[in-house]
């Protein structure tokens, strides 16, 4: 509902819905490494893709609206999707091998996208463009240069004007 809210730019009900979202992942545990032998290895995969996928909407609605992120980063230990099922990715072959792996790949760069809007709305310049200032911009920059690499090149190559391959980007959910 909160991912219709958003695209139907309802920011009201979007920031209300994504809230109730992530205050149910919070009271669930899905942001913490679940205990071995709890849960099968799909369901641990399943758990810990529903939450990123929230964490995800959690930082896009607080960036879009600048309102306060709900999931805070200290609190989280989860690991990231892929990590409780070998390559992460489900049973194929060929082509849908290809693409899972690509959408998984994806769907972690977008994660460490997420990941790096704390530092993004907690940016305080305070000297005027002095050197602190120049030197935060920097690692801020350096951070989403970062994150931009970890998506797969074919999705980064600005001089590539050619359609994307768009299987892979809508597995991520």
């Amino acid at each position: 509902m909160a991912f219709y809210l958003d695209k139907a730019f309802l920011p009201s009900p979007c920031w209300m819905v994504t809230g109730a979202m992530a205050r149910v992942c919070q009271d669930i545990g899905l942001y913490r490494r679940t205990p071995a032998g709890m849960f099968s290895g799909i369901d641990v995969e399943s758990r810990t893709r529903l939450f990123w996928a929230a964490y995800i909407q959690d930082r896009k609605i607080s960036m879009k609206q600048g309102r306060p992120v709900i999931f805070l980063d200290k609190h989280i230990d989860v690991g990231l999707p892929g990590e409780h099922m070998g390559a992460g990715v489900g049973s194929g072959e060929g082509e849908n091998l290809e693409a899972a792996k690509k959408s998984l790949q994806v769907f972690r760069a977008t994660i460490r996208v997420a990941r790096t809007s704390e530092s993004l709305l907690n940016i305080n310049l305070k000297h005027d463009g002095e050197t602190e200032d120049v030197q935060l911009l920097q690692s801020v920059d350096e951070m989403l240069k970062r994150s931009w690499e970890a998506y797969p090149p074919d999705l980064t190559d600005l001089s590539e004007s050619g359609p994307i391959y768009l299987p892979a980007l809508r597995r991520k959910w």
